[in-house]
Formats: C-alpha cells, structure tokens, sequence
C-alpha cells in the first residue's frame, strides 16, 4: 500500500468531460488499493463535497488560483517548467509549500501531476517518487494544429505558434528527467514524446482511457431514431470544432442535405458560427447539454468521427463503441484505440465523399451496421473499462516503488 499526493489542475468531478474522466476513474481504482490525496486548482464549488462523498481522496485541497496580473517575465521563458515561477512567483512559491507540506503529514511515496504541465509544482519536492500524466503529447498537438492553420495566420502569428511549439518541445524533452514515469494516452502521443527523449524511451509509458464497464450493457429505453447521425463533446474544444465545421462544409452541405438525415450535435458551448449552421438547415439538431447523454447516443445509428486535429484518444469512440454504435471515422479519429480495425470495428472515411457514401449505405441497414458494433462492444470489454485501465495505474505505482534508481531531481 503506498500514500498517493494527486496534483491536478482541474477538480476531477462532475464527470462531464475529458479531463475529469481521464483522472477521477483511475484515481477510484489506486484508492481501492493505495491511500489517495487530492491538492487541486480551481474556486470552491458544490462539486468539492460531491467528490468528498465519493470517498476516493482521504483528503482533498482546493488551492484558489491568484488573481494578481501575470508578470512579464513569463515572457521569456525557455520552456513552460517555468511558466508560473516567472508568472506569479508568490503563487508558486505558496503552492509548492503546500505540497511539501503535504509530503511530509501524509508519508508520501508517490506524487502524480496531472497533467503534466504541473511538472514545475512538483519538481522541488525531494524523497518521493514522481510520475506525470502527459496524456495527450502538446508537441504532437501543437505541430498539427500549425499544419492545419498555418495558411490562415499572419507572419506574426506564425511566430507566436512557432514559439509556443519550441518552448512545448523543451518542456517535454524535460518531463522523463524530472520524473520516474511519464504516461502518455495513445501509441502515437508516446511515439512522439519518445522520438523527443530517445534515451530515456524506458520512461514513457502507455495508459489509454476507459470506459464504465456498465455502459457494455446499456440498454436505450426508447427505440433508434431513423436516418440520425451524432458527434458530442466540448464544441468549443478546437478539435471537436474544427470536425463539426468540416463535416458541415465538405459532407453534409454537397452531400447530405436535403437527403432526410438529422444530424445531432450535442454538447456544450456552441459558438455563432455551429448555431448558423443549425439555424440554416432544419434536419440539424443542436441539444446543447444532455444529462443523459448515453441514452440519446444509443439511439443513435451513426456516430461519426471526422478528426482534422488534436491527438490522444476521443472518448466518443470508446462511448460509441460500448453501444454498439457504428462509428464512421477517419484515420486519425481512430489512431489511439489500439486494436481498432476497418471494416471490422468501425468503417473508415478518409475523404468528404467516403463519409457522405458510409453514411447513405448505412443509415437503414440496421443489419450491417449490428456486426460492427458487435465486435466494437468485444473491443472495448477487453481492454478498454475503467477497471483494466486502473490495473495498468496498479501496476505502474507498484513499479515505481519496487524502482531502484535514485530519486529524480
């Protein structure tokens, strides 16, 4: 049994989003076996005593974020291990007295950042074992979001996203000397961290997302909707984004309007330009939030996946695939879900017109679609729940512990 210090930057509940899912899950299976403690950033909110209730943290500190100006210094930053030092060094300087603190009442073995970012919060602290949560690689993220926007942006735009990348690169080529693990999402986020520190590759480890092992069994009360795609998440979230507004543009308008399919897009923060789309065509339905969120997906006979940017692993799929839902998606919608095959689990559409063809042969064919799902639902019952996902958290804390190398710096 170890003593965990967990560092977050957001609180891991309501369970709502990416982040949250991405902590809390795995934070409920190491409290099964190891003592959890909880220091995280973010004003006080009735969900603190929602996540109290869970009694997965022995302890949970909130540590309310500064509200002075930034300093100028974090200007000049070589990487972001400095970014709040330079920024707010009182704040920092407060922080990491808490986490010492913290260290010391608790016998901590080991502190988890999460996400990585944190890293420079976590770096002073002596005699623990330290892992991070890189999750999503930002180098990764940050080169294909350049490549995708490169030739909408100014020179000096250019310059700043060049900067931003350079100074990502350093902070990650960083990450294995400051911890004892780094753990990445998807084998192409740890591929890229790796090809940053060659040498410290025995580091970098995989840990993917999960799913409840109950949603396997969900069951709609209500029957399938006809001729009804879906895409859900964060709308303001760049990559869900960027997704809906190609679909829109490239698929739906040349292809699918007119042509009696409801597409649903469902989440949070729409922004003008998502709502004009609704505004102008009827068969699209814009839900905003949805408390019962797998209860609309499983009506759902079409989810499709058309990811232009961003990296890690889209929770949709598992979610999606859980359901037995046909999931129409390109290459790189599908690249973290290891074992995921065309044609199997999930059809592949690399252009507008294979999107726009997937959709038309499958909307009313409930027999092809129902093989897919079948073994999408296999897929993620093997290896994508929560509870083998904590198993793979287990594992890697024993092993951080039973290390015999010296403590990072």
């Amino acid at each position: 049994m170890a003593n965990i210090l967990i560092l977050s930057r957001d609180l891991p509940y309501p369970l709502h989003w990416g982040n949250t899912l991405r902590m809390f899950h795995p934070c409920r299976e190491m409290a099964k076996r190891h003592t959890c403690i909880l220091v995280t950033f973010g004003d006080q909110t009735p969900y603190v005593q929602e996540l109290r209730d869970q009694k997965v943290f022995k302890e949970i500190t909130v540590i309310q974020e500064t509200s002075k100006k930034p300093s100028f210094k974090r200007h000049f930053r070589g990487s972001d291990l400095n970014f709040m030092k330079l920024s707010a060094p009182d704040f920092y300087n407060d922080t990491v007295r808490v986490l010492e603190d913290k260290v010391q009442r608790h016998h901590i073995d080991v502190v988890i950042s999460w996400p990585s970012i944190l890293t420079e919060f976590v770096a002073p602290l002596r005699n623990v074992r330290k892992i991070a949560d890189s999750c999503d690689c930002i180098t990764l993220t940050q080169e294909r979001q350049f490549r995708h926007h490169s030739h909408h942006l100014s020179l000096k735009q250019k310059g700043i996203a060049w900067l931003a990348l350079q100074r990502s690169k350093r902070f990650e080529k960083i990450l294995p000397l400051k911890h004892d693990y780094v753990v990445s999402i998807s084998p192409v986020d740890q591929q890229r961290l790796i090809s940053l520190n060659t040498d410290q590759r025995h580091k970098i480890m995989l840990i993917p997302n999960g799913i409840p092992r109950e949603l396997i069994s969900y069951q709609s009360k209500a029957p399938e909707l006809d001729n009804a795609i879906v895409f859900w998440g964060n709308l303001q979230f760049p990559p869900n984004h960027s997704a809906i507004v190609y679909f829109y543009e490239q698929v739906y308008v040349p292809y699918l309007r007119g042509k009696n399919i409801k597409w649903y897009i469902v989440g949070r923060n729409a922004d003008d330009r998502i709502r004009k789309m609704a505004e102008r065509d009827r068969d699209i339905i814009l839900t905003g939030f949805v408390e019962n969120l797998y209860d609309l997906v499983a009506r759902m006979p079409i989810v499709i996946n058309p990811m232009l940017i961003g990296s890690g692993m889209k929770n949709k799929v598992l979610e999606a695939f859980a359901l037995q839902r046909l999931v129409i998606s390109n290459s790189l919608g599908l690249e973290a879900v290891v074992g995921a095959q065309p044609g199997v689990h999930y059809v592949a559409a690399e252009t507008p017109e294979a999107f726009a063809d997937a959709v038309l042969k499958f909307r009313d064919r409930p027999d092809l679609r129902r093989p897919y799902g079948m073994h999408a639902r296999d897929l993620v019952e093997k290896s994508y729940t929560w509870d083998r996902v904590g198993d793979q958290w287990n594992r890697l804390i024993e092993k951080t512990l039973a290390t015999r190398k010296s403590l990072p710096n």
